[in-house]
């Protein structure tokens, strides 16, 4: 791939005849899924059944996908899934998390294969491409990352993948566009991945740094994944948890946010995710073993369900249902739920959304106070 200019909106990337072969070959082989149809009513353990499925399902995928590039095996690729697929929380517009880690001089060689395979993903999955992206930024100078955010103010980035007469362009939005520069700009070591990881749990931002899903060399990512957790259970103390769960709490209650998706998605998944968190940690303060941060394992935990309800994760999934509701709405308005738009979606916040919003605020206040109470014990 050649390199890739923060000035540039059309990036053109000539294919060689062998890589347009692979393109049809998997086009032509890899069935692919089925869009998920909106669900009229919310049905607790149906929820958690369609969402295990599209998970197994776009994760068989990805898989399937991986045989059709021998270099990933061949070389030292680790691929890795962060956010809602491997958080137990996917739901029909979710974005695809997708970290492709390997030495940095393989960058030149890799790259183009890189795009190719999230292009492909794209097209199979019916997730746009625009939304399959690395979300964690390893190492990044400051001019650079400079550079990258004042790209994303700035037009549509068009991507074409060419070769002869056959062509394929897929637009990355303003406001998504940054995350294609960073993607490709950023250090692909592992050993900056690590890097990074331990700084956010050194900063107790630990939702972030146990949220992963390897699917491409999974015996790296165990080793790895070891020293991380062993790294972080010597920083979980008393005190620290007491202090996050005051900080949470007033986070919590003095949400004053205005802007819909910040309101409803953004802050109050931030929210209920460190909630969550903080009851792992409790956890494994007290020696329990619950490495990865998913909901749907919590809900299958005896030790967890001692601390969080099983009423509590439905009124969670349920809540999680009514922003999922109000996503669908919105595309059918051909609407944008963004927090870099202002465009006016107050009006498509029904009561349900407004009642779920108030009930799930003090429901983990109460999950809150009560882990309180077992530090206190």
């Amino acid at each position: 791939m050649k390199k890739i200019k923060f000035n540039d909106d059309n990036i053109i990337l000539e294919l060689k005849e062998k890589e347009k072969a692979q393109i049809d070959h998997v086009l032509n082989t890899i069935k692919p899924i089925t869009v998920k149809e909106e669900e009229s009513h919310f049905v607790f353990n149906h929820k958690i059944k369609t969402i295990e499925e599209e998970k197994v399902k776009t994760i068989q995928l990805l898989k399937d996908l991986l045989k059709e590039f021998p270099d990933f095996d061949k070389y030292p690729v680790l691929i890795v899934i962060t956010g809602s697929f491997a958080r137990g929380t996917n739901r029909f517009d979710s974005d695809l998390d997708l970290h492709f880690i390997y030495p940095n001089h393989l960058k030149k060689h890799l790259a183009i294969e890189e795009e190719i395979y999230l292009y492909l993903a794209s097209v199979l999955s019916h997730i746009k491409r625009n939304r399959i992206h690395a979300v964690i930024t390893t190492k990044l100078s400051k001019k650079n990352l400079k550079k990258c955010m004042k790209v994303q103010t700035k037009k549509e980035l068009t991507v074409t993948l060419r070769y002869q007469d056959w062509s394929r362009s897929y637009l990355f939005y303003p406001t998504t566009k940054k995350r294609f520069y960073l993607n490709y700009q950023n250090s692909k070591s592992l050993r900056a991945f690590t890097h990074y990881l331990k700084k956010e749990i050194k900063n107790q931002n630990r939702e972030w740094a146990h949220n992963f899903l390897a699917i491409n060399k999974e015996e790296v990512w165990n080793q790895v994944y070891t020293s991380l957790l062993h790294y972080e259970k010597k920083r979980i103390t008393k005190q620290k948890l007491k202090k996050q769960i005051i900080n949470l709490e007033k986070r919590i209650e003095n949400d004053t946010e205005q802007n819909v998706k910040k309101r409803y998605q953004t802050n109050m998944y931030y929210h209920i995710y460190n909630t969550l968190e903080l009851v792992r940690c409790y956890l494994i303060f007290n020696h329990e073993e619950i490495p990865y941060f998913n909901l749907i394992a919590f809900l299958k935990n005896e030790k967890f369900l001692k601390i969080v309800s099983k009423e509590e994760f439905e009124q969670i999934y349920a809540y999680l249902d009514q922003v999922e509701h109000l996503a669908y709405t919105l595309e059918q308005a051909g609407e944008i739920f963004s927090i870099h738009y202002d465009n006016d979606i107050k009006k498509y916040v029904n009561k349900d959304l407004i009642k779920a919003y108030e009930e799930i605020q003090t429901e983990l206040k109460s999950i809150l106070n009560r882990l309180r109470r077992k530090l206190n014990e």
